[in-house]
Parts: C-alpha cells; sequence; structure tokens
C-alpha cells in the first residue's frame, strides 16, 4: 500500500519528502483557498519536489470545464498529475479527456460499490473513499474496500483503491489489511505511522540495557 500526504502546505510536502516513504502529496483546495495562496502556484510548486504523484482537486463540474481544466494542469505542472474529480457522470465523462491531457483521472466521494464499478469501466486511473465521510454515514470503510477489492479482481479492473481522510494509526491499518492500494493523510497522521508503544519499550530495554552494572 502506497502512502500520500494531504496537506496546503509546501513545508509539510517538503517534510513528507525527506521521509523516503511517502509517494506523493494531494493538495485540497479550500484549505489553499484559506490561506489565501495561489492554488495552481502552490501545486506547481510541490510537483518540482519530484515526489511521484501530485493530486489536483478539480474546481469545475461539467465535463467540458473540467477537461480544460485538465489541459491547463498538464501544462502548467511537471510530474505525474493525478486529477481528482467529484463522483458525478459529468466526470465520468470527462475520465477520457483526462488521459488525452495526460493526467491521471481520479474519482472522489465513491461511496458504493456500483459507484466504484461506474469509474473503474469508464477507465479512471483511481477511487477515493472518503472515510470521514463514510463514516458519519455509518459505513465502515475497510469492508468497503475489501467488497470493492473483489469485484475488481472479478472484472479484471485496475483502478487503484484509496482511502481518503485516514484518521489514525488504526484505520490506516485496517483499510491496508482490507486491500486499499494507497492512503491519504494528512501530516499529524502521518508523522506517527512510524510508532508504536512497544518499539518504545523495546529502546526503552535496549537502553537500560546498555547502562554500566
Amino acid at each position: 500500500m502506497r502512502f500520500y500526504l494531504v496537506s496546503a502546505d509546501l513545508f509539510e510536502a517538503r517534510q513528507a519528502a525527506a521521509l523516503g516513504f511517502v509517494q506523493g502529496v494531494y493538495v485540497p483546495r479550500n484549505p489553499v483557498a484559506r490561506t489565501g495562496r495561489d492554488y495552481a502556484q502552490l501545486v506547481s510548486e510541490i510537483s518540482r519536489l519530484s515526489m511521484g504523484i501530485v493530486g489536483v482537486q478539480a474546481e469545475a463540474f461539467d465535463a467540458e470545464s473540467l477537461a480544460a481544466e485538465a489541459r491547463a494542469v498538464s501544462r502548467d505542472s511537471q510530474g505525474h498529475i493525478a486529477f481528482v474529480m467529484p463522483m458525478t457522470l459529468e466526470s465520468v465523462r470527462a475520465v477520457r479527456s483526462c488521459y488525452a491531457e495526460r493526467v491521471l483521472p481520479s474519482l472522489q466521494f465513491v461511496a458504493s460499490p456500483v459507484q466504484a464499478l461506474v469509474a473503474a469501466q469508464a477507465g479512471a486511473s483511481a477511487i477515493l473513499l472518503d472515510a470521514v465521510v463514510l463514516g458519519e454515514a455509518g459505513i465502515p470503510v475497510a469492508p468497503l474496500v475489501t467488497d470493492i477489492k473483489r469485484l475488481f479482481h472479478q472484472g479484471r479492473l485496475r483502478t487503484d483503491i484509496l482511502v481518503e481522510s485516514a484518521r489514525d494509526v488504526a484505520e490506516v491499518g485496517r483499510v491496508a489489511v482490507a486491500g486499499a492500494d494507497g492512503v491519504l493523510c494528512n501530516w499529524d497522521v502521518l508523522q506517527t505511522l512510524a510508532y508504536h508503544p512497544l518499539s518504545d519499550q523495546g529502546i526503552e530495554r535496549l537502553l537500560a540495557e546498555r547502562e554500566p552494572v
């Protein structure tokens, strides 16, 4: 499973790039707008970090505007761009246009196996399941990942299943075991993934054994 940072902060993106296990940054629009920064400029700066994937959140909702937006993203950014669109029929229509503009179409807020199949059959590079939105609706995200993974395997569909807004290490572990291809975390969660209390206990015991008798 791959790990991605979700952030509107260039400093956090640089820190994540230095960790070695983070394979991309997804840049949400609304938090960037609250900082007053230009979204396209921030995306361009993050794309220069050479982390693999930079996730760009679409602003438009109709297929024609989405295609134009994908064209602009492809022109102004470097590296591999995941163009994240809301799961609608208009976005499904825009999937092929995204490939024509050399960006990877990803459909966000997928909430059912049927939606996942529609997205995958249309050719989406990835679907995004929002753990917070699903959790608030009483839908555990890990079992949904398992169900979609089974359907994709049966249909030989290669669309990635990504879980966004993972809330803690335990949830990251559950969706990993369920078969998610990637998880999108904020910096607070991401930097805790290498820690476990038993690891701390082992380190404390090791240090104690080094003390002179």
